[in-house]
């Protein structure tokens, strides 16, 4: 989420993904629950950016709620 900037923001997690396995393949079980995890991580994400010390109407808050909403929306 922090390179909300990124055209290629919605192709992030298949490249995190591939540098990632360069290093460690994932198991199978851990394969299948990554649909999971990346909803965790969404939702993780909306509590940093309603707890963070910028206020909730701020234009950045704003800005990244709407960037994890969008990424969240892509992913249900």
């Amino acid at each position: 989420m922090f390179a909300k900037d990124h055209p290629d923001l919605d192709y992030f997690p298949s490249a995190f993904l591939r540098g990632y396995e360069k290093i460690r393949p994932l198991t199978d079980t851990e394969r299948a629950v990554l649909p999971e995890f990346e909803l965790a991580a969404g939702v993780a994400t909306v509590e940093m950016v309603h707890t963070s010390p910028i206020e909730n109407d701020h234009p950045r808050a704003l800005e990244w709620f709407d960037s994890v909403v969008h990424w969240l929306r892509n992913r249900l």
